[in-house]
Formats: structure tokens, C-alpha cells, sequence
């Protein structure tokens, strides 16, 4: 039985994990660069963050996508001691674009609503659009 107002087909699914000691600088900005990209064409909207070696996600969108993401995740061997925090059905998306903090990704500004402005020299976050928009430029993110 559905409940009412829940979207049966959007899905949220977060975790948390240590990266593995072998993850290096490039290997860490080679998955924020990955999760972009292959989220972005699924359709999944959320946030990565990397902080003090360990990794907390959330992702949100269709059922089937973040089923799939969620297998690729469950087995990736840059992720230790996972603990799944939430796989549950949404009423509506909590996050309008796909964002990865935490992560030295060599892009020193981002577009916003406001145009570019420069990234405060201790924090790397960049939106989705601004990672899209360098993909799509061509331009090195490492």
C-alpha cells in the first residue's frame, strides 16, 4: 500500500564510509569528477563530501538509478567501513543539483546565479553546473 504523498519512484539513498588508505589526492578528484558526470546523466540530484578521510553522501532521484548507484557504492573498494544511513522513498527532492565538497579539484571559482566568483582558498565546493560547465570547456579539473 502507497502512502499518500510519497513519489514511489524517487528514492534517497545516504551512507557514510572511510576512504581507504590507498586513495590518493588524483584518485579522490577522479571520483568527485565521476560522480558529476555519471549523476548528472542519471538524473540524480545530492552531495559528496570528503572530510578527514571519510566520505558522507546523499543521492536522490529515481528508484532504478540510485538502486544501481547504490550496488556500484556497496562494492567500491575506495570505500571502507560503509554504514548505510537512509534508502527511502521522498516526497519531492531536497536538492536541486548534484555538489561535491571537501575536494581539491584545481577549479579556482564557480557560477552561480551571481556570475563567477573565486573560492575561498580553504574550501573547494563546487556546484554541479560549474563541474558541467568545465567538462563541457574542456578545461583540466586536475
Amino acid at each position: 500500500m502507497r502512502r499518500a504523498g510519497l513519489n514511489s519512484d524517487l528514492v534517497e539513498f545516504s551512507f557514510q564510509s572511510r576512504a581507504v588508505d590507498a586513495l590518493t589526492p588524483a584518485g579522490a578528484s577522479r571520483l568527485a569528477r565521476q560522480s558529476w558526470s555519471s549523476n548528472l546523466r542519471a538524473g540524480l540530484t545530492g552531495e559528496l563530501r570528503l572530510e578527514d578521510g571519510h566520505f558522507s553522501q546523499v543521492v536522490e532521484g529515481p528508484a532504478g538509478e540510485v538502486l544501481k548507484l547504490a550496488a556500484r557504492i556497496l562494492t567500491d573498494p575506495r570505500h571502507a567501513a560503509i554504514r548505510v544511513l537512509a534508502f527511502r522513498a521522498l516526497p519531492a527532492r531536497r536538492y536541486a543539483a548534484w555538489t561535491v565538497s571537501g575536494f581539491d579539484l584545481g577549479i579556482t571559482e564557480i557560477t552561480g546565479l551571481t556570475g563567477p566568483r573565486p573560492l575561498p582558498a580553504n574550501l573547494r565546493f563546487l556546484e554541479a553546473r560549474a563541474a558541467a560547465r568545465a567538462l563541457e570547456l574542456g578545461r583540466s579539473a586536475s
